[in-house]
């Protein structure tokens, strides 16, 4: 019995796969509170049966739930195996633990339940985080595209700048020129100033009369 995502998964699997065992159940992560394929397995356990985990902590959440599981595999006579913390029911694995070696393995449950899901939390905080920036940028790409496609339509600037959503015009010029559309129509940012620092070039006409 193993979990789907954590650090050691692989080397888990292999441990269980050289044991042996059959069927290998993995829980998936996503699941771990309602823990489905782990209830079938404690469902199909029975007297003689051995169980192999890879840590106590994979399938308790606390020390009160360690007391249940460990009087269920009590009654029921079950084999159990937890190889990582080298817990062997029958002592036949792995040899007798000390009471210091066995308290310290039972005080250390809790912190060890905390970092494995906090290691789940935190995968998932990066995947969501990659799928938002993913997003971000696919939407950038279509509002790109609009603005590029008004501008080569003739649409007015104003026009444009309001169905791009940027606070300033000038946002607008920037999305053209980053993609290499020609400014052709007098509205760039420099074709603006250069209209402000030479106010002749405007194309008044010239006073004819004598």
């Amino acid at each position: 019995m193993v979990y789907d995502q954590y650090p050691s998964l692989d080397a888990d699997r292999k441990w269980i796969e050289d044991y042996g065992c059959d069927p290998i159940v993995e829980e998936r992560q996503s699941r771990e509170k309602l823990r489905p394929r782990w209830r079938e397995v404690m469902k199909r356990l029975g007297p003689g049966d051995e169980l192999v985990i890879p840590r106590l902590s994979n399938v308790v959440s606390g020390t009160a739930e360690l007391a249940f599981f460990l009087d269920h595999c009590r009654r029921e006579k079950i084999h159990l195996i937890a190889f990582n913390d080298r817990v062997d029911s029958l002592d036949v694995i792995f040899p007798q633990k000390s009471t210091a070696e066995f308290f310290a393995l039972i005080s250390g449950i809790p912190d060890e339940v905390a970092a494995i899901r906090n290691a789940e939390k935190h995968i998932s905080s990066l995947r969501r985080i990659r799928q938002r920036k993913t997003a971000t940028e696919v939407n950038k790409r279509k509002r790109d595209k609009v603005i590029i496609n008004l501008y080569i339509s003739g649409a007015p600037i104003d026009q444009i700048w309001k169905a791009s959503g940027f606070r300033s015009r000038s946002s607008v010029f920037r999305v053209l020129r980053d993609n290499n559309i020609p400014f052709n129509r007098g509205h760039s940012p420099e074709q603006r100033a250069a209209k402000r620092d030479n106010p002749s070039s405007e194309g008044h006409p010239e006073n004819t009369n004598h």
